[in-house]
């Protein structure tokens, strides 16, 4: 029989980062996939709400990150669409003085017409460079109120390579994996250094 054949099924949907990665429950998670965003209000929303991400950090960190009522993360992440402000000037990019890799979290914002700061990059669009995985983990734990802004991050501050400040603005790959053919080691790129997955900075 073939079963190739029928209506088409979504399989994968993400449009803020995290969002069903870090968010929403084991068992909710391929009937995001398979959902619209007009659908997340009403079936995804206590997951933007109610972040167990942050149940989990305050158990293994001993925090206090609120774990209830999260609106500020309902405001990012429900309906799960980007979202980009159209009423600004030009934002700062990857290698621009200004450019933050934390955006707003960093202090990276720009004035729209009215004076009012707005987040230079994520989660206003999303910018090469933006550290999207610290942005959002910085946001569970200082949101909602984000006084005091508690930074927590993956350990990853920076990409291995520069990113371009033009089109394709994604930074120049790696050549692949040497063998012994190579005459020796990359050169210029960072030593990794041990880790843990998690760090409260």
């Amino acid at each position: 029989m073939d079963r190739s054949r029928g209506p088409d099924v979504q399989v994968n949907r993400l449009a803020n980062p995290l969002f069903n990665e870090l968010l929403v429950a084991v068992a909710d998670k391929d009937n995001y996939n398979r959902s619209k965003p007009t659908e997340d209000a009403a079936r995804f929303a206590t997951y933007a709400l109610n972040p167990e991400i942050a149940v989990l950090l305050n158990t293994v960190f001993g925090t206090d990150f609120q774990t209830t009522d999260r609106v500020d993360l309902q405001a990012v992440y429900i309906p799960d669409v980007i979202r980009v402000n159209t009423t600004t000037g030009p934002v700062p990019v990857a290698g621009e003085p200004a450019f933050n890799r934390l955006s707003f979290i960093g202090g990276d914002t720009v004035a729209n017409s009215d004076g009012v700061q707005i987040p230079s990059g994520w989660p206003n669009g999303r910018r090469f460079g933006d550290d999207v995985v610290d942005i959002a983990l910085t946001a569970v734990a200082s949101g909602p109120s984000f006084d005091p802004i508690t930074v927590v991050g993956d350990n990853a501050a920076a990409n291995d390579q520069v990113y371009n400040r033009t089109i394709p603005y994604a930074g120049t790959p790696n050549a692949g994996t040497r063998n012994s053919k190579d005459s020796g080691p990359n050169i210029g790129l960072p030593t990794p250094t041990p880790a843990g997955p998690l760090a409260l900075r």
